[in-house]
């Protein structure tokens, strides 16, 4: 009933609407273009007319959305400078206040910087001695020593940035390494090893202080028994063997490479 009566009043008003589009025609020429825009008008049913508007509406709507999104995403705000400190005119107020300013962040550390013990080194009692000292692949905390009469050795970092204990090892080449100590100081640019002492985890330094750089021949010749005879009693002892010990100068990275 009820959409019956809702379709009777459209009708109604549809028709009406009709009317008075025809007796604006009456008033204006046919020839005339406002009469033929109200001709036209009155042809198109009122609810089309009514549906139309609501689309162009929804879509000028939509259009205004739209743009405002976009002008709000690529909207960029200008960059402003650090407000300076303000000065309270106390100079005690102000020395306290300037030491608790933001300073800029550092720069990231380099491997160079944070294993400053890999690098290059120049022998300091032998001109054709080379020591070259590389990171571990798979684990940071050892090194290899390559350069050494024994072989290559590998090292274990007992303290940072640069003490390094050498285990008991066998080289590839077959070589027996004793215990051993390196430590590279970044202050004096100099590298020490030292082979044949226990590493000190109290003082690793300590040992330097007790070793002396030898060669090949002298580390065998001080393996040599020697045989004391006092009367019908022979003594035999074993002079300890005095440790191997490199000391070098660490090379520049440029001029390790063009060597």
């Amino acid at each position: 009933m009820h959409i019956r009566n809702a379709t009777t009043f459209c009708s109604c008003v549809a028709f009406k609407k009709t009317s008075i589009w025809k007796k604006f025609l009456n008033v204006f020429s046919e020839k005339s273009f406002l009469a033929q825009y109200f001709e036209t008008i009155s042809r198109v049913p009122f609810k089309s007319q009514h549906n139309s508007y609501n689309m162009k509406k929804t879509f000028f709507l939509a259009g205004i959305v739209s743009l405002l999104v976009t002008l709000a995403a690529n909207a960029q705000q200008p960059t402003q400078p650090a407000p300076e400190p303000k000065k309270t005119g106390n100079p005690t107020v102000d020395s306290i206040e300037s030491k608790y300013t933001l300073s800029p962040m550092p720069n990231p550390m380099t491997t160079e910087q944070i294993f400053p013990v890999i690098g290059q080194y120049q022998s300091s009692t032998n001109a054709d001695q080379k020591v070259t000292i590389t990171l571990d692949d798979q684990n940071k905390g050892f090194v290899w020593i390559d350069g050494l009469p024994q072989g290559r050795v590998k090292g274990v970092m007992k303290k940072a940035p640069a003490t390094y204990k050498i285990p008991v090892q066998k080289t590839a080449e077959g070589t027996e390494v004793p215990e051993g100590t390196l430590i590279f100081d970044k202050d004096a640019n100099t590298l020490n090893i030292v082979l044949g002492r226990p590493f000190n985890d109290a003082d690793p330094a300590s040992v330097l202080a007790t070793t002396t750089t030898m060669t090949d021949e002298s580390a065998m010749t001080d393996n040599a028994k020697v045989t004391k005879t006092k009367g019908n009693k022979t003594k035999t002892k074993v002079k300890k063997p005095q440790p191997w010990v490199f000391t070098g100068t660490k090379i520049a990275q440029g001029t390790a490479v063009n060597q």
